[in-house]
Parts: C-alpha cells; structure tokens; sequence
C-alpha cells in the first residue's frame, strides 16, 4: 500500500470513529469501556453496511445488468442474456417467498423483511413466465415473440414487479442501516446474557426457554448479525454449504433454509466474525479479566452458535484479531473474582427486564450440589 494511499485509509478510518461516537450519544450503551470499547461499536455499526453490500445490494446489482442490460441485448438480437438475467432474479425472489412460506415476514418476527416484499416476491414467483424464458434461452427471436404475444399482459405485468420488488429491498436494507447506527453497542450486553444463561446450572431445557426470552428483547440488527445472514444458504451454494446453530444440549437447529439467499460466503463470515470474535471475544476479555478464560468461553459459545468448522476458522484465521494494547486495555483490572462476575451477568439479564430468567438462575446456584 502506498504512503498516501495509507494516509487516506488512516483518514478514513479517523472520520468513521468520529461519526460512531457522536452515534454513541444517542445509542444503547455497551460495557466495554475506553478505546477499545469505542472501535467495537464503530466495527458493530460498519459490519452493517458491509454486509448488505455483499447480499441484498450485490443482487440488486446483479438483478439490474440482468434485466436491463439483458433487455438492451434483447434489443440487438441477443436474448440469452435476457434469459440468464430472469433466472438469477427468480433467485432474489424466491429466497423472499421461502421467509412467506416459513412465515418469517412482518412485524411480528425478527427477520428484516417487509410483508409488502414478502407478497410481491411470492407474485414473482407464482406468475413466473418459464415459457417467455425458455424462448430467450432457445436464442430464437420468432420463438421469442410468439412466446410474448401469447401471454403479453402476464410478461409485462411481471416486469412492471421488478422496479416495486427492488425498491422495497434497497427501502428495507436503508431501514436497517439507520437502526444499526443506534443498536451496535447493545450486542456487546446481549452477548453476556447469553454467556450468563449458558454458564448457569439450569438444565438445557430451561437453557433454551431462556435463550428465546433473551432473543426477544433483541434489536433486530442484532439478530441479523446472528440468527440470520450466518445461517442461511450462500448465494450459489447448497444447504450442505449452510451452518447450523445448537441447542443448550448441542443438538443442531435447523432452521429449514434450502434456498440460495442473496448473502455472499463472505458476508455470512463478515456477521460470524462480528459476532463472536469482535462483539463477544472482546465483552467476555472484559468480564473475566483473563484472557485464557475470555477465549475459552468464546470458543465454546462460536460452536454453539455456528458449528466447530466456522469456530475452527476464527481461532486460526481471524478477521478482527486482539491486538496487544487491547488484550492489556482490558485485563489491566486483573481477573474478577466468580462472584463479582456473576453479579454483572445478573445484572444485565435483569436489565433487559428478564427477572424471571435472572431469579430462575439464582435459585438453580442455591440449591446444593
């Protein structure tokens, strides 16, 4: 990298913590204190626009050189690009519609899509026009016009859904975007409550009841770093492709994704690093004061929320890895002792006003051995 390439990154860089810590004003607070703390909220905040720009925007990319190039190539006798631009839209789309199916849409969920994308998407879908595309792919510009004039209005109408289904996605990821801005540094107290629920002496049946208490007071950016884009399929992958969240017990959740959703591997690695490496890694350093235990706790909840291969894949390539005045920034305290640890954990838990999960724990710890 050159001299002044470096300096404008650094520039970069310096003007991005500015605007996340005006943010910080006006944002759920974290519990990481100091320099530290600030970068992990600047990191929480940008991992959401880098990964919208390696999914949704990508597709709509994607979407648009297929359609609109592909029309402009239908124009100089050139229809197989038309066709390939439909195929990989019908993708976009059906992603939405499987969210319909699942019943993942709405305000009543904690999935980022909109009812109004949800119907427009199963209307691409069920009014598809496979015979119109398969006359672009057959290359044969009489097959092309026969196969339009037979169903002229269905053709146009569905591509009058192109520019309605696009706007409600750039609408909802620019949605998202601003929620993200005020919701990044609360990941860091959400990501404790887990360790605290995981760490009790509950049995794994309450473990998970817990968890879904916990999953409800959850901004939904937070959730979309998460139980989201992690877990669904990669764009051009396959369900074998996809990891898979566990139970208190370490049995594999499934959440039934089998289509490819416009997430790129690299966004899907993007949310799991921010999630465990920079958000939890750098909260649990905080709580414990040790390293060794910080890291053993943060390898033990990556499997649980993504599978061994993912944690196997941040302990030896991470993206955001500790440096040296970070480990120190936040172990300078030393190690707190257990009950010191477990009045923070409680603490938070009855923050988010769980004083039934917080008493549930309390009582399973006096209850003799």
């Amino acid at each position: 990298m050159s001299a002044l390439a470096n300096r404008i990154r650094r520039a970069l860089i310096t003007f991005g913590m500015l605007v996340s810590r005006g943010f910080d004003r006006v944002s759920r607070p974290g519990v990481i204190p100091g320099k530290v703390g600030a970068e992990v909220a600047a990191w929480s905040r940008w991992g959401f626009y880098i990964m919208p720009s390696n999914g949704p925007i990508e597709a709509m990319n994607r979407d648009l050189r297929g359609i609109v190039g592909g029309l402009l190539a239908l124009a100089v006798g050139k229809p197989e690009r038309l066709a390939k631009g439909l195929r990989g839209y019908r993708i976009s789309a059906e992603y939405v519609h499987e969210k319909v199916l699942h019943g993942e849409v709405g305000p009543g969920t904690d999935i980022p899509i909109l009812i109004s994308l949800g119907r427009y998407g199963t209307q691409i879908i069920e009014t598809y026009p496979e015979a119109f595309v398969q006359a672009l792919e057959s290359g044969d510009r009489r097959a092309v016009a026969r196969a339009y004039f037979a169903q002229p209005g269905r053709v146009t109408k569905w591509f009058a859904l192109y520019p309605i289904f696009s706007s409600l996605v750039l609408g909802s990821v620019a949605t998202f975007m601003w929620k993200a801005l005020r919701d990044g540094p609360d990941a860091q107290k959400y990501a404790l409550c887990q360790l605290a629920i995981m760490e009790s002496t509950l049995a794994c049946e309450e473990k998970d009841a817990a968890l879904a208490e916990l999953r409800k007071t959850a901004p939904k950016t937070i959730v979309q770093y998460e139980y989201y884009v992690p877990l669904l399929v990669p764009f051009g992958g396959t369900v074998q492709d996809k990891v898979h969240r566990r139970s208190a017990s370490g049995e594999i959740i499934d959440n039934h994704s089998v289509i490819p959703s416009v997430f790129n591997p690299q966004a899907m690695q993007i949310a799991q690093s921010l999630c465990c490496e920079m958000i939890s890694l750098r909260s649990f350093l905080w709580l414990y004061g040790d390293e060794q235990v910080a890291r053993e706790k943060h390898d033990r909840e990556t499997c649980r929320k993504f599978g061994p291969d993912v944690a196997r894949r941040i302990a030896e390539q991470p993206r955001y890895p500790l440096q040296p005045e970070q480990i120190l920034e936040l172990t300078q305290s030393g190690a707190r002792n257990p009950e010191e640890v477990v009045t923070i954990l409680d603490g938070l838990l009855r923050e988010r006003g769980l004083d039934a999960v917080a008493d549930a724990m309390m009582r399973a710890r006096q209850q003799p051995a």
